[in-house]
């Protein structure tokens, strides 16, 4: 993944900011994310480990919203091109949110998936 790309595929309404901003991934590498505008930010240290160049990579929540939080990124070539695979685990904070929380962020998260494969998809079509 080429440095900078977090930031080109983080669809606009997420307000999300990120320090450093155009790291190449590697392994150890932490990044800060601040998620959300205005006076209310919620603060998101991520470290990257499990980085294989050109297979894919893992972050991890080190500090953050979530009780815990992984993400595997895959990439593999096939006939078509190449397949993007991400694995997402996580658990909420408050076990008394889980029912509506856990419905709330699996929404967010299939509406940003379905924003960055479509960036993918113009980029590479």
């Amino acid at each position: 993944m080429e440095p900078g790309a977090l930031k080109r595929l983080t669809p606009a309404w997420e307000k999300v900011s990120m320090r450093p901003a155009n790291a190449e991934i590697k392994n150890g590498l932490q990044v800060e994310l601040l998620i959300g505008s205005g006076p209310i930010k919620i603060k998101w240290l991520a470290e990257h480990c499990d980085v294989e160049p050109g297979k894919g990579f893992t972050d991890f929540q080190v500090r953050g919203p979530f009780k815990f939080w992984k993400h595997r990124h895959e990439f593999e070539d096939n006939a078509n091109g190449c397949l993007l695979t991400d694995r997402i685990e996580y658990e909420l904070p408050f076990d008394f949110i889980v029912p509506f929380g856990d419905f709330f962020v699996r929404q967010k998260l299939k509406r940003m998936f379905d924003y960055r494969h479509e960036v993918t998809r113009a980029d590479l079509g």
